[in-house]
């Protein structure tokens, strides 16, 4: 596995299927992207093998984010994360796209907010609450809506998640058009103990004009309330070294790899 170099978060699919290595005969949660049913890698033998490296060489420094894009499969891949829980002693995410964003709505499946919520709640409280937006490239408006954030914020207090860690999944394409809404969802959705924060994430295609409002929007946000993971050139932004995660802060500015593209080689 990949565990050299600056990335912070080690992000990784799961899917329902079957694994390869192990029992072909029912499926479990594999690291796989969906529509893929066959891995050779299971949500748990992925998970042992991150926390054996890291409780073998205590100098690492890396999460791990989970991301979910089906509902059936959260409540036994959370319960394969909980029994794992007193060896977790890194950051944890647990990604899904719970509420419509800008785009095609009728062609994005979202993972249903009440499952998703509740189940991280439940099995794995500790973990940073990652909840995004269905989007699309084709949106028009290209942007987010306050309207998008109101249905976000509304879920997060129904579930009593606000106080809990929780950054928020934006796409770089959307970004810097949306400042004005993105920054509202972060006001609210803060408490006095917890800021939450942004992962700008995205490989769109984009000009050299809406790269630099790119960096102007993760300069006006706070580079300490941003990861980073897209391909965008944004290293001459100064980065803060990662220290461990606190419950009391915001994040830092970072970044993350997919485990699909660089863990495997």
């Amino acid at each position: 596995m990949y565990f050299v170099g600056d990335v912070m978060m080690i992000e990784a699919d799961i899917n329902l299927g079957f694994d390869l290595d192990g029992s072909i005969s029912e499926m479990v949660p594999i690291m796989a992207h969906p529509s893929s049913i066959i891995s050779d890698l299971s949500l748990e033998r992925f998970l042992m093998t991150v926390i054996q490296a890291l409780e073998e060489n205590p100098q690492l420094k890396k999460g791990i984010k989970l991301d979910f894009k089906r509902t059936d499969i959260l409540k036994e891949s959370l319960q394969i994360v909980q029994s794992l829980l007193t060896r977790i002693d890194f950051p944890l995410w647990i990604n899904a796209d719970i509420i419509n964003g800008p785009g095609l709505f009728q062609l994005i499946r979202k993972v249903d907010p009440n499952v998703f919520l509740t189940a991280v709640k439940e099995y794995v409280p500790q973990a940073t609450f990652s909840p995004g937006f269905t989007t699309s490239a084709l949106a028009n408006p290209p942007n987010y809506q306050k309207y998008q954030m109101d249905e976000m914020i509304e879920k997060l207090q129904v579930y009593q998640v606000l106080g809990s860690k929780i950054t928020f999944p934006i796409r770089g394409m959307f970004a810097a058009a949306s400042i004005d809404v993105i920054k509202y969802l972060l006001d609210t959705t803060s408490t006095s103990t917890v800021n939450t924060t942004l992962t700008v994430w995205g490989t769109d295609s984009i000009t050299d004009e809406e790269l630099e409002a790119l960096k102007a929007f993760i300069q006006t946000v706070g580079k300490d309330r941003v990861y980073v993971d897209t391909a965008y050139d944004l290293f001459d932004l100064k980065r803060i070294e990662p220290e461990d995660e606190k419950p009391s802060n915001g994040v830092i500015f970072g970044f993350i790899m997919n485990i699909f593209s660089l863990m495997f080689q």
